[in-house]
């Protein structure tokens, strides 16, 4: 029996299903990322809330509380193999209440040392990501995703029902949680869309008579970062869809036993 041969295709071929296997395997690696990376970020941000509910029920007086918010200021690590450390909250929160002079960081009004720790993690907290991230995320960001996720934390703080000490209000991170941040999130991440499909689009394949990709080196010459970046933003649209785990009873109480009574 003779020994089996590889045949190669002659012509172009080879180059033609070398580019179209590299972008699969780069966008369902991004598809996987975003959904991973967006999942996140809508657990840290309920898991804020949950935070910002207890320091709410140890603090009267931040029913007039105000939240600002601005660039993040923390980061667990930097970057060093080409890729960003892109951070999975869209930015830093700070607390103005009543009788403190200056916003202070969310953590100064928890007293526990590993209350303290956890909550500064998480707005410090990045992922490892390809710059296509960091460049969706500051679209949705400047678009209202990092006003969405103020409004959501300041409606959290200042909760007008009365908090036994310790305890967070769960109904109310979870209704506020569907009504203003996954509505604002989806509308960010639409916005972002919007601007980036304008600015740049990746020219649909052409085809000559005999089948071959005519427009190959015009596909290979557009801006694919910001196709890739419209693809990303798609995908945190869908994590929208379901509700995170944290939302739980069950997750929400892992925090108040962290919080000191």
């Amino acid at each position: 029996m003779a020994p089996m041969r590889r045949i190669t295709p002659k012509g172009d071929g080879p180059a033609d299903a070398r580019f179209n296997q590299l972008t699969v395997v780069r966008e369902n690696t991004d598809i996987a990322k975003a959904i991973g990376h967006a999942n996140s970020r809508n657990a840290r941000v309920v898991q804020v809330a949950s935070f910002f509910s207890l320091i709410r029920s140890t603090t009267p007086s931040m029913t007039a509380a105000r939240v600002l918010i601005e660039a993040a200021q923390r980061q667990m690590f930097r970057s060093t193999t080409g890729n960003q450390a892109a951070h999975y909250l869209p930015g830093q929160l700070r607390i103005l209440s009543s009788g403190v002079a200056n916003a202070g960081l969310p953590w100064s009004f928890v007293q526990g040392h590993q209350a303290r720790s956890r909550l500064e993690y998480l707005f410090a907290d990045v992922e490892n990501l390809p710059a296509a991230f960091n460049m969706a995320d500051s679209a949705a960001e400047s678009r209202g995703l990092c006003e969405t996720f103020r409004i959501f934390e300041e409606i959290i703080i200042r909760d007008p029902s009365p908090l036994p000490k310790g305890s967070a209000n769960k109904r109310l991170v979870r209704r506020i949680y569907d009504e203003v941040w996954v509505k604002g999130a989806d509308d960010a991440y639409a916005a972002a869309i919007s601007q980036k499909m304008l600015a740049s689009e990746v020219p649909a394949l052409q085809y000559d008579d005999e089948g071959n990709i005519a427009n190959l080196e015009e596909r290979g010459n557009a801006n694919w970062n910001r196709e890739n970046e419209v693809g990303i933003l798609r995908r945190y649209c869908e994590t929208l869809r379901t509700p995170p785990p944290d939302l739980s009873d069950g997750k929400i109480a892992e925090i108040e036993r962290l919080f000191p009574l």
